[in-house]
């Protein structure tokens, strides 16, 4: 079964949340809205490790097109930019964002909110690869074709 289609959901959510968390943190006091976009970060960045992983298996079994080369080669390297993107984050946040309120943290926030762009970009690739050029899809004419006989006496 390939995982890569179930897996990429989970860090695009996860980090989604994460972001809207380091925005309450930005106007709340409250230290929760940090802690919680940290650990959302933590465990978005794991999810982004596995769908990274499991894309690598997913595309060991394409059949290969030029259309399919060209926008796999985009969406792996977007795939690998939000990952190291993501992890340089998340090492900034513990390090360098000591008051969430700080010109550090607005800072932070935008850049945070502009790899979760890249990683819709890059998601945006695989989407084509699936839905434009049917990679990794079974073909379902054979399927079709079986639906539409008409029945033999």
């Amino acid at each position: 079964m390939p995982w890569h289609p179930f897996l990429v959901h989970f860090p695009l959510a996860l980090l989604v949340v994460a972001g809207l968390a380091y925005l309450a943190s930005l106007r709340s006091p409250d230290p929760f809205w940090a802690r919680s976009g940290y650990l959302l970060h933590l465990a978005g960045l794991a999810g982004l490790v596995l769908a990274t992983l499991s894309g690598r298996q997913a595309e060991a079994g394409l059949v290969m097109t030029e259309a399919i080369r060209e926008l796999l080669q985009t969406h792996e390297l977007m795939g690998y930019g939000t990952l190291w993107a993501f992890a340089l984050l998340l090492v900034w946040r513990y390090l360098g964002v000591k008051k969430p309120q700080s010109l550090t943290a607005w800072a932070f926030g935008l850049v945070f909110w502009a790899m979760i762009g890249l990683m819709a970009w890059g998601g945006w690739y695989g989407g084509r690869l699936v839905y434009q050029e049917g990679a990794g899809v079974a073909p379902m004419r054979p399927h079709l074709e079986q639906q539409l006989k008409p029945d033999s006496p």
